[in-house]
């Protein structure tokens, strides 16, 4: 006889999969550190407050920008007049959030022909999968657990992939990175303000050589040099460098022949943990980290930049927005009546937001 399993416990199964895990078949599971980007969101995420949602209900949220503080140090004697400023904050920021879903169909026929019988619309308990015995579970995880690591780790790969890119395929998309800090500084808007302002423009330098007489560390060093100037009151400076694989490939050979030293910090600087996996490239102490991803998204769009790109990436400039319990919830809505399904998602809600784009900068090799 089949195993009879309703619909609320089927629902049950695979939530208790999320936390009970014994596949002997061992699935694949994604390689996150392949995921530089989101490891990266991940880190920033976990060390801010969350957003409340309260002040943040018109869906986004604003912030800060502030260089100084506007007020100047006096120097006087005797009886001279002392001087008092406003302090300034020079304006604010205002970035969207974005939604996003992925949501997998459990068709009960397949689970019928594995040998279960669904019982279709029965009323769902609350206790959590506490009324299917563990011998049920077993049973049936093995056809599930799969299904649910593939719609999870897709979650994964997708953030991971649509928060660098600019977000204007769509205008539900999110503004990713690329949105935040194009090829061309002047141009367009970063929170909600126009980039002709100089204090929103990050540091660019496109088509660096890197032959024996190349100009890459030069430009690195400029570029460097005026994101650790932009930052100084932030007690911040450039954490890691996250660059694609001709970028890489043209770095190595500037630095073999100008006899540079790549695989190690320099002496007396540390590399700042930031959620990220080690790498034995550096520039001057910072780490140079390999995105697979760019190199994905360049062979997508046909756009060969990504592969040569370089981001200086200067952690405290940038932040990242949830509400309460958003990040990445699992849900399980009602089964439809009229269907033989079962429905679960993951489910998301953020802002990528940068409080001083100046901090930051992009390099690309020449092709």
């Amino acid at each position: 006889m089949a195993d009879i399993i309703t619909e609320g416990q089927l629902a049950e199964i695979v939530w208790s999969i999320y936390e009970f895990i014994d596949n002997p078949d061992n699935p694949l599971v994604i390689d996150k550190s392949a995921l530089v980007w989101l490891l990266f969101m991940e880190k920033i995420r976990k060390d801010q407050v969350p957003v409340s949602t309260d002040s943040n209900s018109s869906g986004h949220a604003v912030i800060q920008y502030r260089q100084n503080g506007g007020l100047k140090t006096q120097y006087w004697s005797g009886r001279q007049k002392l001087l008092f400023n406003e302090s300034e904050i020079d304006f604010d920021l205002s970035y969207d959030f974005t939604q996003n879903h992925v949501g997998m169909e459990i068709v009960h026929q397949q689970l019928k022909n594995a040998g279960f019988h669904i019982v279709p619309n029965a009323a769902r308990s609350e206790g959590f999968a506490t009324t299917v015995s563990k011998a049920q579970r077993i049973k049936i995880q093995n056809l599930l657990t799969q299904k649910i690591a593939d719609m999870k780790d897709q979650f994964d790969i997708d953030r991971d992939h649509d928060w660098l890119v600019d977000g204007s395929a769509d205008p539900q998309d999110p503004a990713g990175l690329d949105a935040l800090l194009p090829l061309d500084p002047t141009a367009g808007i970063v929170g909600g303000r126009s980039r002709a302002n100089p204090l929103l423009q990050h540091h660019v330098i496109l088509n660096s050589s890197t032959g024996a007489a190349g100009t890459l560390r030069t430009d690195l060093n400029t570029m460097v040099r005026q994101a650790m100037t932009r930052t100084r009151m932030f007690n911040g400076k450039i954490d890691f460098m996250m660059a694609g694989s001709k970028w890489l490939d043209g770095y190595t050979a500037f630095a073999t022949a100008n006899q540079l030293r790549t695989n190690a910090p320099a002496s007396g600087i540390g590399k700042i943990d930031i959620g990220i996996p080690d790498t034995d490239i550096f520039f001057d102490g910072i780490p140079v980290i390999f995105n697979p991803t760019m190199d994905f998204i360049a062979d997508e769009l046909g756009d060969d930049t990504w592969k040569r790109r370089c981001y200086g990436i200067n952690s405290k400039t940038f932040q990242v927005g949830v509400p309460d319990g958003e990040w990445k919830e699992e849900t399980s809505p009602m089964d439809p009546a009229d269907e033989r399904v079962t429905r679960f998602s993951n489910d998301g809600r953020m802002s990528l937001q940068l409080n001083n784009p100046n901090g930051n900068f992009v390099n690309t090799v020449a092709a």
